[in-house]
């Protein structure tokens, strides 16, 4: 008996600590087939916006309701288990408020059904229903109805009753134009009023932002306690800004996040491998031996090229305390086409060369073993003479751009 208690202390235990672990679910509902085309919208929107949640008055009843249910479950299947054993039933649990509140909101996105919509359009206890059936904590409704060129959007939410979220008309679906007010509905909503939306634009690329002290991701819509804030902003080679800001309840603050940059000294990076190709920040900077920038920007990113040679990039978040060189990285794998390409050409004209030569040595020694002096052979070791001697200038070309473009 004794153990027994011990195991339903235990598995009691567990069913009320875990309550809160889980996020507040709701599910987004197209009530149309024309809502389709607004749902990924909505869903977004609220994932961006709409994932703090906060409990009001009504919330905090509905989810007491909801751990009360999932304790007495559990109480109801520990006594069929215990008198099934032929064990004395657990003794009473008193539950209470001993649930936590969810922080997170997990959001659930599902396209029109027509069986489905006309259940959910039929009522408010269908609407009741199919929320405690589904096990969800609330429910988001969107509906669109055409109007000749016109489209209606009505987007509700329901908890333990329906209440609106907007209505309004757009002209060929030109959802676009509710973004912001959409989003800013979502965020009063989740929020229960008292949250609202910080949104930084611009800025350096390292840009880091702090809120009342608290680092937070600056990439994202910052979701927090209206109010006044210190907002702080730094970035390195950037002078930093703290400023005081306001921010109301569901609404949408966009900060202009660019810094004033540091003055830096004059920045010069060498090439240990000759005439390269430089490219600052993307950019084509010249081919040269050696980089030189005035007034560098950081974080920098720096790349050397060359041909026949692996690229060299070169990063940079501050001013370097030394001087910096580049030695390019021979890389045949890299160039190996043109490579072979240039070996081709090098040995059919090395072999042309030799072959010309050859022509030239036979005709003088024909001539003078045969005692031959007609026009004919003399006109012959010219042409042969000029062919081996222009061949053998385009060999010499061959083998300096070969030499030239692999480093040779």
């Amino acid at each position: 008996m004794a153990r027994s208690l011990a195991l339903w202390a235990l598995l009691s235990t567990l069913v009320l600590t875990t309550l809160g672990a889980n996020p507040w679910t709701v599910e987004v509902i197209a009530l149309s087939e024309e809502a389709n085309g607004l749902l990924d919208l909505v869903h977004q929107k609220a994932e961006e916006y709409a994932h703090t949640f906060v409990a009001d008055q009504n919330r905090l009843t509905d989810l007491n309701k909801k751990s009360e249910k999932m304790v007495s479950e559990e109480w109801e299947t520990g006594v069929a288990r215990q008198w099934a054993s032929h064990t004395l039933p657990p003794p009473n649990v008193d539950n209470g408020q001993k649930f936590e509140t969810p922080h997170l909101i997990e959001y659930t996105k599902t396209p029109y059904h027509k069986e489905l919509a006309d259940l959910l359009l039929f009522s408010e206890e269908a609407l009741g229903w199919y929320r405690m059936h589904q096990d969800y904590d609330a429910l988001i409704l969107v509906d669109v109805q055409p109007l000749d060129r016109f489209e209606r959007i009505i987007i509700r939410t329901f908890e333990t009753t329906a209440t609106g979220l907007m209505d309004r008309l757009v002209e060929e679906r030109s959802y676009h134009q509710i973004e912001e007010d959409l989003a800013s509905a979502l965020l009063g909503w989740a929020g229960a009023g008292t949250l609202s939306a910080l949104v930084l634009e611009g800025g350096p690329a390292a840009l880091m932002a702090s809120l009342d002290g608290e680092s937070v991701d600056h990439k994202a819509a910052i979701i927090t306690v209206a109010g006044v804030h210190q907002l702080a902003l730094e970035g390195p080679s950037h002078v930093g800004r703290l400023r005081e800001i306001s921010l109301l309840p569901a609404q949408i603050t966009l900060v202009d996040g660019a810094l004033e940059s540091l003055a830096n000294p004059p920045l010069s990076i060498f090439s240990n491998s000759g005439e390269v190709a430089w490219f600052v920040q993307g950019v084509n900077a010249g081919s040269s031996i050696q980089l030189e920038l005035n007034e560098p920007a950081y974080p920098l990113s720096i790349l050397a090229t060359k041909p026949g040679f692996a690229d060299q990039m070169i990063n940079l978040q501050s001013p370097p305390n030394k001087v910096l060189q580049v030695s390019m990285i021979g890389s045949p794998s890299i160039a190996a086409p043109l490579l072979e390409r240039q070996q081709r050409a090098f040995y059919k004209q090395l072999r042309n060369t030799i072959l010309f030569f050859g022509a030239h040595v036979a005709t003088v020694a024909l001539s003078k073993t045969l005692g031959l002096e007609s026009q004919v052979w003399q006109a012959a070791q010219v042409a042969t003479s000029a062919a081996a001697l222009v061949s053998a200038i385009a060999l010499g070309g061959e083998m300096a751009s070969y030499g030239q473009a692999y480093g040779l």
